[in-house]
């Protein structure tokens, strides 16, 4: 019989609503509570229900439409990230961020991060392994996190799409004005911590 394959540890998988409901309901109403009246039972599962309909409808949303997916590409140089400005009149227009972008029909993660890093900035790169997910909260939009390996070359920032480049520090990114928010998830991540870890150490992960 066929193992399955280990999930990703990056990947977490919700609850399902009776998983909810049960929880609730023992959280609410425990065994040796006193609480016995079926009345008492009744708003607990109401309660409890109502819990699980919140939480699981962006799942709902997810489900009923497709995932949008993209990936982002994670380039350091001396412990300083390679960051963008995104152009204005572009989607998220002035928001600081990675390069990266959406993936097109037939393309795998690695060959759409080479491809949005060279339409962005104009230079190459090579994908070394992928290292965290962000999924958006209403469930369609699916972003892929790729180290990346960059020999040193010139830059030749897109016009339109790019308005400025900088080579910052963890903390210096933070600070930015207008940082999209799954870039802030990303550098508060244990994922984050284990690649500058890697990087000090000289581990030769790329």
């Amino acid at each position: 019989m066929q193992r399955r394959a280990p999930r990703p540890p990056w990947i977490i998988r919700a609850p399902s609503a009776s998983e909810l409901i049960r929880r609730a309901c023992s959280a609410r109403f425990p065994r040796h509570s006193g609480i016995r009246t079926a009345e008492g039972g009744r708003a607990a599962r109401i309660a409890a229900y109502s819990q699980a309909t919140v939480m699981n409808s962006h799942a709902s949303a997810a489900n009923n439409h497709e995932i949008r997916q993209g990936v982002v590409a994670v380039v350091l140089r001396d412990g300083r990230f390679l960051m963008i400005r995104r152009a204005s009149g572009i989607l998220a227009g002035g928001a600081w961020c990675f390069v990266g972008g959406g993936i097109e029909r037939g393309e795998s993660q690695p060959e759409a991060v080479v491809r949005e890093f060279a339409e962005e900035v104009g230079a190459m790169v090579r994908p070394v392994r992928k290292i965290w997910e962000f999924q958006r909260a209403d469930g369609r939009l699916l972003l892929h996190w790729w180290l990346s390996a960059f020999e040193e070359q010139i830059l030749a920032p897109n016009p339109d799409e790019v308005s400025e480049i900088r080579w910052c520090l963890p903390e210096e990114v933070l600070a930015l004005p207008d940082v999209l928010g799954s870039n802030t998830a990303f550098l508060l991540s244990e994922a984050c911590r284990e690649v500058l870890a890697s990087h000090r150490e000289g581990s030769g992960f790329l």
